[in-house]
């Protein structure tokens, strides 16, 4: 005897397995609708309740029960997703632990809203970027109280492009070739080097005084010069590779020529009598490494620091109106006073 099977119709079977399809495609869009919710609309300081989230899942078209959610939450907790529980009186609320927290993206907002190599425009635009990736319920203190007034910022739209540029020449070896702005005495911007481009290899990026710079070894007088970016114009990469000078030291470079050490003289060692009120101007400046000593009165403190003794050094040494003076070497305390008396006689005192 022959046993009947039954048999199901085909459109039958066809419909099943769409509808089987359609559910897998339901679970997996619900629960990247959970997690991009969850990233969207919590962190720690705002944790959702079950009944919020399982109100947003309705509205949004998917029908499910507790038990849906608290697998939901399972897999993407399986999955390696950071999604928190805590309790909340009786009840548990849910969180997705943030990569930033409000603190952290407010440095970074800060940074970038008084960082002069960008335009306005851009850092605005930087500035919506950072908020977005915080949750809605804090994104709006981030933005709202950005201070912006007064901001000294570069008019160059092009400081993007040329960083991409120079950091894809560095990571290439390869040199770069631009044009080179300063302004004249009438505040317009005028071409260095007759207008000619430079084509120079580029070393780093150094951000110094909320600007950037790139130093980069020049062949026309074989050495490290320090361009400024945002001063830069039709940044290229060039098909050449780049020239290196055995004896550069990013590490030391930076410390003999960023800042107050910019001016081009030779570096020395200088001997600073200071007030003892100015121990963290010091350590501000030359770092917590810099060598000091207290003198016997205990009003004062000698600091031996390493430093370009020019104009910029000079100009430091004058802002503490006598508090901090030079003590050595000789030649470096008369090129300070030469400093000392070209101000006077700038000033019609002499």
């Amino acid at each position: 005897m022959v046993s009947s099977v039954p048999v199901v119709p085909f459109t039958l079977l066809r419909r099943k397995i769409e509808m089987d399809e359609i559910s897998k495609i339901m679970n997996k869009g619900r629960i990247v609708f959970l997690y991009l919710y969850l990233m969207e609309r919590s962190d720690e300081g705002h944790p959702l309740m079950r009944d919020e989230i399982l109100a947003a899942y309705v509205e949004k078209g998917y029908q499910v029960s507790k038990n849906t959610f608290t697998d939901d939450i399972r897999v993407l907790a399986q999955a390696g997703i950071p999604v928190k529980t805590v309790a909340i009186g009786k009840a548990n609320g849910y969180y997705l632990e943030q990569s930033f927290d409000a603190a952290e993206l407010r440095a970074l907002i800060d940074a970038v809203s008084f960082a002069q190599f960008f335009t306005v425009q851009k850092s605005d635009q930087l500035i919506r970027k950072i908020a977005s990736l915080a949750p809605a319920p804090v994104r709006k203190d981030l933005t709202s109280k950005v201070y912006a007034q007064g901001r000294r910022k570069t008019g160059s739209n092009n400081v993007n492009t040329a960083i991409t540029t120079i950091l894809k020449a560095i990571h290439e070896k390869r040199q770069i070739s631009f044009l080179y702005v300063d302004y004249d005495i009438n505040k317009k911007l005028v071409f260095r080097n007759d207008g000619k481009k430079y084509i120079v290899s580029p070393y780093a990026l150094i951000l110094d005084n909320n600007r950037y710079y790139v130093p980069a070894y020049n062949p026309a007088r074989k050495t490290v010069v320090k361009f400024r970016i945002d001063r830069m114009r039709s940044v290229t990469e060039v098909d050449i590779p780049a020239e290196k000078t055995e004896e550069f030291n990013l590490e030391q470079y930076i410390k003999e020529n960023i800042g107050m050490h910019s001016d081009e003289c030779e570096a020395k060692e200088v001997v600073l009598r200071c007030e003892s009120n100015h121990m963290s101007s010091i350590v501000d400046f030359f770092g917590e490494d810099v060598e000091t000593a207290p003198e016997q009165d205990g009003d004062h403190f000698r600091a031996y620091v390493q430093v370009r003794p020019g104009r910029t050094f000079f100009s430091w040494v004058t802002g503490f109106a006598g508090e901090i003076a030079i003590l050595g070497p000789e030649e470096v305390k008369k090129d300070y006073m030469s400093f000392l008396h070209a101000l006077l006689k700038a000033q019609g005192e002499e």
